[in-house]
């Protein structure tokens, strides 16, 4: 874990005394954390790939696929991938699965097995930032983080991105910078590498991490509680080996929202908040689903 020498992004281990202030320091300082000892099935990565991957080949049916009015199902970005190799918008497909959501037939239970305990994990997380809210340095201290995550509005994107036709120069962009809009996002590490972060005023640097891993970067909303304490973190993927970007990139975030009447900060709830970013977002032609991210540079929408 090479990040850790830094003191930017630390790795946690859950089971230790010492976890809620590593988390809390870490969060702070890079918008990112590591997290070991999460008791999640990462085992079941490879079912779901394998799974879905089959579903979104077989011919999606019309009916799982989401529209602006539903969110939920099957999402395609062809995006634009220009001669030079320089990805200008996303090439992937996505399905948004939520626990009060139904599962396609013919594809097992193994996302919600997925999600229902990662729900805990999280809250339980949120709960170490509670007992860690640094006093006077915020607007306006919730009564409980580890409450506001919602089961109604939280999701799991399994997400393949599409390979390249021909091996491009490493370095090349294979996801978009952004910053997730949500409360807390979970990630069971990719298999492939070329995840980066930007910390606040720092550089693009690589995150190192290992199959089962989980990273846990903030989202725009829990920014906006702690009054910046707490940054949403532009992060993105590049490509690091030419023969990765050969085969789909599979990666599989959760997203963790809050109800839509928990007040953020005085006067912002979880609703308008995510209401005026997203308006933002498509005012400057951005693409935006729920749950997911924003874009955070100047090429186009995503």
């Amino acid at each position: 874990m090479g990040l850790t020498e830094t003191g930017q992004v630390l790795v946690v281990d859950m089971n230790e005394a010492d976890a809620p202030r590593r988390f809390s320091t870490s969060l702070h300082h890079s918008g990112f954390a590591v997290v070991v000892g999460h008791g999640l099935p990462t085992g079941t990565i490879d079912e779901l790939t394998a799974e879905w991957g089959a579903f979104f080949d077989s011919g999606v049916p019309e009916r799982f696929r989401a529209d602006a009015d539903n969110p939920w199902g099957f999402h395609q970005r062809d995006g634009e991938l220009l001669p030079d190799g320089v990805t200008r918008r996303d090439r992937k497909q996505f399905y948004h699965f939520g626990l009060t959501q139904p599962l396609p037939r013919g594809v097992s239970s193994a996302a919600r097995e997925l999600l229902e305990p990662a729900s805990g994990v999280a809250r339980r997380l949120l709960g170490w930032l509670d007992d860690e809210w640094p006093g006077g340095s915020l607007t306006d201290k919730p009564s409980s983080l580890s409450s506001w995550i919602s089961p109604v509005e939280s999701v799991l994107r399994l997400q393949r991105y599409m390979p390249y036709e021909q091996p491009p120069a490493a370095g090349s962009i294979r996801a978009l910078a952004h910053a997730d809009i949500n409360l807390l996002t979970l990630l069971p590490a990719p298999e492939i590498l070329g995840l980066q972060i930007q910390p606040v005023g720092g550089d693009w640097i690589d995150l190192e991490y290992e199959p089962g891993l989980i990273i846990v970067n903030i989202g725009e909303m829990l920014q906006q509680a702690s009054n910046g304490y707490y940054p949403a973190t532009q992060h993105r993927v590049v490509v690091r080996d030419p023969r990765d970007a050969m085969v789909p990139r599979w990666s599989l975030p959760m997203f963790f929202h809050p109800d839509d009447d928990v007040v953020l900060s005085p006067g912002v709830t979880a609703s308008e908040f995510r209401t005026a970013r997203v308006a933002d977002y498509q005012r400057k032609g951005w693409g935006v689903s729920v749950g997911g991210g924003s874009r955070t540079d100047d090429e186009g929408p995503r």
